[in-house]
């Protein structure tokens, strides 16, 4: 039998982490639709760097955990098409150079000029939250409109399952060094 200590043993999301600044990797990027039907760009990341960091004397191992990003395609929406743009200039990473656009173009949503973004880093804010347990309705309280709701316990509070990254287009702070990955 053997006695592990806390310093020892490297953490996942069981365990909630602070706000940290983390250089992360596009691991995809494509043109999708979200479910009320407009059009979006979902990029998904990956930490890259740091590979762990403290939460009280837990180490957290954050090097390979992913998230996803939702950038609005309406160029009329200040909270859409302007806030990736923004993001994607403030990485270092503006589409005017990365997708070769032309002096009067702003982004390009075709899939080979998104693909460009693919391996490219840059760094944010990342914090973690609560995963809330969600309870699906029944195929027949679905045809009457139920939507999906958080599960509670006996008391009336949210069940959670451990944590996930909170992600965010506003949360960029700026390029990353070159990064080596894990």
């Amino acid at each position: 039998m053997a006695t592990y200590k806390k310093e020892e043993v490297v953490r996942g999301l069981d365990k909630p982490f602070a706000s940290e600044n983390f250089t992360v990797r596009i691991t995809k990027m494509e043109k999708t639709r979200s479910a009320a039907g407009n059009l979006m760009v979902t990029t998904d990341v990956e930490i890259v760097e740091p590979a762990t960091v403290r939460s009280g004397s837990d180490v957290i191992q954050t090097a390979g955990l992913s998230g996803r990003l939702f950038g609005m395609l309406d160029p009329g929406n200040p909270l859409g098409l302007s806030k990736l743009v923004g993001a994607l200039e403030r990485a270092g990473l503006s589409p005017e150079e990365v997708q070769g656009l032309g002096p009067d173009d702003v982004f390009d949503d075709e899939p080979d000029k998104l693909r460009l973004y693919i391996g490219k880093t840059f760094r944010m804010t990342i914090s973690c939250k609560p995963r809330l347990v969600m309870r699906n309705p029944t195929p027949e309280e679905a045809r009457a409109g139920v939507k999906r709701t958080p599960m509670k316990d006996e008391n009336g509070k949210e069940l959670t399952a451990g944590n996930q990254l909170d992600l965010d287009w506003g949360n960029v702070t700026g390029p990353a060094d070159d990064a080596g990955g894990f």
